[in-house]
């Protein structure tokens, strides 16, 4: 049994509920969060149990009853003593293999059939996966697609081998994601590295291996954006050399600019901080440092 029911936020605006008696209000939320729900939203709930829960007299439940069912909300079994809350599954499903076990056993314990034939249809409009939903449940498995079989009920050894069974799925899924993500990240760093290479050719020379491999180990650090901007700032000072590119690169570095992004806010707040000294200062922007070491 669940410990809690979560109630959204957007309940209290519905408009149906804002039409309701503070009474009316009180009973539709009891009636969704009493101790006898369940994931189907279909269970036995007595009426001595609603009065003894909420305080009111048997006529006052009656009434209440007949409301919400008037008001197409819910349904009563007088002789099951089983309601079932009409959209419950509509709002509270989840497509996992847990819920949907937990589900399919709540389901083989109704005892109004006339619920779970209107919970079916519920789910075939949904278009829930009403062939593990409905899996072994006698009456239904002519209406779904390769069900065969007599009724079998789980037992809690085996609702915890398919959980494990589950959870090793769940990891495995996990795993792949993590490795195609790895794999997706490699392939846009060398995108990135073929970028660099590029505007180093253009505007350079020609790259050497050893030049690539210098700026290979500086990616690992700096962002491909940044050292493209460093190769940038080469030209415009016109100082075409891997020596100015790696001090460059080395400064951000030590200063902490490892993106491309922060190296541009880094240069326009120190242009903006030094805006009146601009006549005096020949070398500006983030690498102001690094062009001292470069003749």
């Amino acid at each position: 049994m669940a410990l809690y029911r979560q109630l959204q936020l957007s309940f209290w605006r519905d408009a149906f509920i804002m039409d309701l008696t503070p009474e009316e209000k009180f009973f539709y939320v009891y009636l969704l969060q009493c101790s006898n729900t369940k994931q189907c939203g279909i269970f036995e709930l007595p009426k001595r149990a609603i009065e003894y829960e909420t305080g009111y007299n048997r006529e006052t439940v009656d009434k209440l009853l007949e409301r919400f069912i008037n008001y197409g909300k819910i349904e009563y079994c007088e002789n099951t003593k089983e309601i079932m809350i009409s959209n419950w599954i509509k709002y509270n499903f989840i497509n996992s293999k847990n819920t949907i076990l937990c589900i399919n056993k709540e389901l083989k314990e109704v005892k109004n059939k006339e619920f779970v034939d209107k919970f079916y249809s519920l789910c075939e409009k949904l278009e829930y996966p009403i062939e593990e939903i409905f899996k072994d449940i006698v009456g239904f498995q002519k209406k779904t697609r390769g069900l065969q079989g007599a009724y079998q009920d789980l037992g809690e050894e085996e609702i915890k081998k398919e959980i494990k069974k589950e959870e090793v799925k769940e990891e495995q899924i996990e795993n792949l994601n993590l490795q195609l993500t790895s794999n997706a990240a490699a392939k846009d760093k060398t995108s990135d590295m073929a970028d660099v290479v590029q505007v180093f050719n253009n505007n350079i020379h020609p790259i050497t291996p050893i030049e690539y491999e210098k700026l290979k180990d500086w990616s690992v650090d700096i962002g491909c954006d940044a050292i493209i901007l460093a190769i940038k700032e080469a030209v415009h000072h016109n100082a075409r050399t891997m020596s100015y590119i790696n001090s460059v690169l080395n400064n951000w570095f030590t200063i902490g600019l490892t993106s491309g992004e922060a190296v541009i806010a880094y240069q326009r707040d120190w242009k903006d901080k030094n805006k009146d000294k601009t006549s005096e200062i020949h070398f500006q922007g983030a690498n102001a440092d690094a062009y001292v070491y470069v003749e």
